[in-house]
């Protein structure tokens, strides 16, 4: 699965929106029994995983990031 994500242009609203459905179609596809590549353009300021945290991101991230990135991240 291949994602764009509304740039810095769009609302938050329109982010949410698209974090909302990808976890839908990702649902779906798990109950499928599909195995998921998920990859994109994230339009997001991640900064690094802490000691401890999720290692999506891993140590190569930003060492400041912003709200997005805090979104993404959570994600």
């Amino acid at each position: 699965i291949c994602a764009y994500m509304p740039h810095v242009g769009h609302s938050d609203e329109d982010v949410e929106s698209m974090y909302l459905l990808l976890s839908e179609v990702l649902e779906g596809e798990r109950k499928l029994g599909h195995c998921i590549i998920l990859a994109g353009d994230w339009n997001a300021e991640a900064c690094n995983c802490s000691e401890g945290s999720s290692p999506s991101i891993g140590p190569h991230g930003n060492q400041i990031g912003n709200t997005r990135g805090s979104w993404l991240h959570s994600w």
